[in-house]
């Protein structure tokens, strides 16, 4: 058994598309989540063949976190992040790849409002109209850690792990932003949703911070 991606489309989707090629090598797909797909039966290899001719370079197989590694060295490009809700979590499943120090050039954990402006260097008049939870926030976050570290690319996580009361903009449990920035690209920031429990949401935000730094560069 093995999963896979394929960046840009659900998971049902991508079941319901291929249905006539995983029979075709007697494979069998489940949707794991929105994302991810696992493949089981006889043939794989053939299976992965011949659906990188039809996606391309949007097929990821495996490892997402190692994918990504093995996409910035390709590009010769380097990686630096700032992580609140997600608390150091992305840059330990960045670095638990061999390999990881050909890109990655460092992560600040800015969890409270202090270290996002202190450290960051975030502009406290953002932080005061906007909120920590915010498109500018997190976009800002990211463009400090880029001007930090002085990398290529960079990635920034902020949002609702935890039960908050009052909360404002019509936020809820599970909101996460997520904002990857470079030197020579227009910004991507995304509101995201999970569900789970905290360390749930934590890994689901990592995942997809990953994914959408995939498209981003494909």
């Amino acid at each position: 058994m093995r999963s896979f991606s394929v960046l840009g489309f659900e998971a049902s989707n991508i079941v319901s598309l291929t249905a006539s090629l995983a029979s075709k090598y007697q494979v069998s797909l489940s949707a794991k989540n929105e994302d991810e797909i696992f493949a089981k039966g006889k043939d794989l290899e053939s299976f992965f063949t011949e659906l990188k001719t039809l996606f391309n370079q949007r097929v990821i197989v495996g490892n997402i976190y190692k994918a990504f590694l093995d996409t910035l060295v390709s590009k010769r490009l380097t990686l630096s992040m700032a992580e609140s809700c997600t608390g150091g979590l992305l840059a330990s499943k960045i670095t638990a790849i061999s390999g990881a120090s050909q890109s990655f050039k460092g992560s600040i954990t800015s969890y409270s409002i202090e270290s996002k402006v202190n450290v960051l260097k975030v502009p406290k008049d953002i932080i005061d109209t906007f909120g920590v939870y915010s498109e500018e926030c997190v976009k800002h976050m990211a463009r400090c850690a880029l001007e930090l570290f002085k990398s290529d690319i960079a990635l920034a996580t902020s949002g609702i792990c935890s039960p908050i009361e009052n909360l404002p903009y019509n936020l809820k449990l599970g909101n996460v932003f997520i904002a990857i920035v470079s030197k020579d690209k227009l910004p991507l920031v995304t509101k995201e949703s999970f569900e789970g429990t905290r360390i749930e949401m934590q890994t689901k935000a990592c995942k997809q911070a990953i994914l959408n730094a995939l498209s981003y560069l494909s």
